[in-house]
């Protein structure tokens, strides 16, 4: 049996972006998609989601990277800069040597618990620009959480896979009693060759029986995008391809089930 998860990352990031992957859902091939807890718009953003996608799973995109913490900032000074927003861990990886897990720890369980305020449970937990791989301390506090809220977690991709090692992820999962699928898709998304119809109906006709995700960000390029963002434009074209009814004949015809975390 072939599973697939396909998980649109960032959904809360601008207005555009939640319009783009509820469309993806409606009217495409995802399944899945990860919140953003502090932006500015969430609450709203998750109500219509609900409303209007009512089988689309919903989990988490922990953040450290981006934006202000849910926190005081008292209660999480080591990862902040002076304006009081996360410090660019992801392009300042250095800094990840100098910042408090506890408060990582703290932080991340803010977010899942403004989630869970609204009397649902998440699909599953990942992380804003894969922050969660590339310590091995940041890793194992994801794995703290998912284990306390009984929360599947999103593999390690490639790259990060390789940096942290196979065989202790695995076995971090095993002793924390986390489930994930058995592999991240990444090779779809991206600037390039790799955002096309073609790629795409490549990966879907090579995949093997198991259970895996494919990691997207469809969206529409608002103005806010534009402003804020370096991956704006490209989500349309992502839209267009998941949304494509030759795409979706194609996951018909190769018989791959479309699944969500919370179906592992």
């Amino acid at each position: 049996m072939k599973r697939l998860i396909l998980n649109a990352d960032d959904l809360g990031l601008t207005p555009g972006v939640t319009d783009g992957i509820l469309q993806a859902h409606t009217h495409g091939i995802v399944t899945s998609t990860s919140a953003l807890m502090n932006s500015t718009h969430i609450q709203s953003d998750l109500s219509r989601t609900q409303v209007e996608c009512p089988h689309l799973g919903i989990g988490i995109h922990l953040t450290l990277t981006e934006g202000q913490p849910m926190l005081p900032i008292i209660k999480v000074p080591s990862l902040v800069d002076e304006s009081g927003r996360f410090y660019k861990l992801n392009h300042e990886p250095e800094r990840i040597q100098g910042i408090n897990f506890d408060e990582v720890r703290a932080e991340w369980r803010a977010q899942i618990e403004l989630f869970m305020d609204r009397g649902i449970h998440p699909d599953h937990l990942d992380s804003h620009h894969h922050i969660s791989y590339f310590h091995p301390e940041l890793f194992k506090v994801m794995l703290t959480l998912a284990h306390e809220f009984r929360l599947p977690v999103r593999y390690p991709p490639q790259m990060f896979l390789d940096q942290l090692g196979k065989e202790k992820v695995d076995r971090w999962l095993r002793e924390y009693n986390v489930k994930c699928p058995s592999d991240c898709i990444t090779g779809f998304y991206g600037e390039g060759n790799n955002l096309s119809r073609e790629n795409l109906t490549e990966i879907l006709d090579s995949l093997a029986e198991g259970t895996y995700e494919l990691m997207c960000h469809p969206g529409y390029a608002d103005q806010k995008l534009l402003n804020n963002s370096s991956y704006s434009k490209p989500r349309e074209l992502e839209l267009e391809i998941l949304t494509d009814p030759e795409i979706i004949k194609l996951m018909e015809t190769n018989e791959i089930q479309r699944i969500r975390f919370s179906d592992l």
